[in-house]
């Protein structure tokens, strides 16, 4: 796929104007990839090629390119990949135009034709992205496949690690955000990837295997507090002290955690909800945390006595409701749940979609006077959408 690709990536329009350098890195390839090369080397300018002997992780190959470049802004392009002309054009001028943004992303076709053009989609599953936030990376790799980095940011947070075959880049945009770098989301920017069975992403467990590495690393309080916090930072300082911050955190990434929109593959969300019961539990004493955390009962299936649940506290209004509702077909029924008393943008808006089973209910005030959002939770709606593949216990 190389040719394919190396053809792809010499008609972008900005490697047409000079302005873009292409780095080969050929890891022990026995499919005399260096004939093909020196074919478009003679045709072109700022066309590196480098050779290991031996077989390479994707993400070692991809840190010994990054050594020997030399532009201001760095991407990948795998052998599969291909990219709408201007594609990469659109990343830079973004770039170019927002310097207080450290990576750029747009938009991707998923293919199952290999070597197939950039223009010929009838066998290709559009997947749009949507507007950054970074509190939604806990969630999911809005990305893509070719998102584009400053190169200093890169010397900052140092290169990708190599431990990791399939999920580095999601480590890498995990990195960025905890050091508070700004993502920015190009909606004209397209480009395209091959999903087929030997795919690193896809091939047996190790994509599942290393999520779960990923969820080990980053699902603590103090790697939510450096996520959220740059993009918060003019809101929370209205609040009392960092423990709040925090509650505002956990309830905002419970109630994203119940978004099951993933952009670029169709999963079960068995790995969201166990993000959902992490920021709901890390509160024990809060009556809205033991609210909140009461729907991964009803999700998962388990029986409860009413007694069990929502302690007495001040706002009996939302509670009584929710006892009504436990009463009820709680297959059918709307369960109320309490957010963040700030506004942060939720996944919906933020895909550009209308509000689906999680529905925004106006604002309470909670029973320590605080004014906060409040949601429906309709699970008639959520059980359609999600085909029931949440498993009962």
């Amino acid at each position: 796929m190389i040719e394919g690709c190396l053809e792809d990536l010499v008609q972008q329009t900005i490697f047409a104007k000079g302005e873009m350098e292409i780095l080969v890195i050929d890891s022990g390839s026995e499919q005399q990839e260096s004939k093909i090369v020196r074919e478009f080397q003679n045709k072109h300018e700022r066309i590196q090629y480098f050779r290991t002997e031996k077989r390479e992780t994707l993400y070692k190959a991809w840190n010994r390119a990054i050594e020997k470049a030399n532009g201001e802004y760095l991407t990948n392009a795998n052998t599969d990949d291909r990219h709408e002309p201007r594609c990469i054009e659109f990343l830079v001028r973004s770039l170019d135009e927002n310097p207080d943004c450290g990576l750029c992303y747009g938009n991707l076709y998923r293919s199952i034709v290999p070597n197939e053009k950039f223009g010929e989609e009838d066998e290709a599953h559009s997947c749009e992205s949507q507007e950054f936030f970074p509190g939604s990376l806990l969630l999911h790799y809005p990305y893509g496949a070719q998102p584009l980095w400053r190169r200093t940011h890169q010397l900052e947070i140092g290169p990708f690690n190599e431990e990791f075959k399939a999920l580095g880049d999601y480590d890498f945009a995990l990195r960025l955000a905890k050091r508070g770098v700004v993502s920015k989301y190009v909606p004209q920017a397209w480009g395209k990837t091959l999903r087929h069975d030997g795919a690193l992403s896809t091939k047996d467990f190790t994509a599942l295997q290393e999520k779960k590495l990923i969820i080990k690393k980053y699902w603590d309080a103090k790697s939510v507090s450096e996520i959220y916090h740059p993009l918060a930072r003019t809101e929370t300082e209205k609040l009392q002290n960092h423990h709040d911050s925090l509650d505002e955190y956990f309830l905002d990434l419970g109630l994203r955690a119940l978004c099951f929109y993933p952009q670029f593959a169709n999963r079960e969300p068995q790995l969201d909800l166990r993000l959902l019961e992490f920021a709901f539990s890390s509160n024990t004493k809060s009556p809205i945390f033991a609210n909140n955390l009461l729907l991964l009962d009803l999700l998962l299936g388990k029986k409860r006595e009413r007694s069990d649940f929502l302690p007495e506290w001040e706002n009996d209004g939302i509670r009584n409701k929710n006892l009504r509702f436990l009463d009820g077909n709680v297959s059918e029924g709307e369960f109320h749940l309490y957010g963040p008393t700030l506004n942060f943008p939720s996944e919906t808006a933020l895909k550009g979609i209308g509000e689906s089973y999680l529905i925004s209910h106006g604002r309470i005030t909670d029973g320590f006077s605080r004014d906060r959002n409040l949601y429906l939770f309709c699970f008639a709606k959520f059980w359609k959408q999600t085909l029931k593949n949440i498993p009962q216990e």
